[in-house]
């Protein structure tokens, strides 16, 4: 085996560098501006959103029944009248099917 080469300098530095380093600088001589923190977030334009349907309004009516018929007591009056309904069907039913 033979001697090892020993790596030469660069022939030539790059176009427009130098090989001298840069200047130090000096400290400001003025005060120091504060740092202005952290840059806001960029703004997304979103379109508006449409809704597939106009909102409802609520009816100051419902069926035709009155305000009262809104409230607790409308409200069990109108479950009692549908229990009383389907009690009348299922007795009729009874009675038909042991009459015959």
């Amino acid at each position: 085996t033979g001697p090892v080469p020993v790596p030469s300098a660069p022939a030539d530095p790059a176009p427009g560098r130098s090989t001298h380093p840069a200047p130090a600088r000096s400290a400001p001589t003025g005060p120091v501006p504060a740092h202005p923190g952290p840059a806001a977030p960029p703004v997304v334009y979103r379109p508006a959103v449409q809704r597939a349907r106009p909102p409802v309004e609520p009816e100051p009516s419902i069926l035709g029944l009155s305000r009262l018929a809104r409230g607790r007591v409308g409200s069990r009056l109108f479950t009692l009248f549908f229990v009383f309904v389907y009690a009348l069907i299922a007795v009729q039913l009874l009675v038909a099917l042991l009459h015959g």
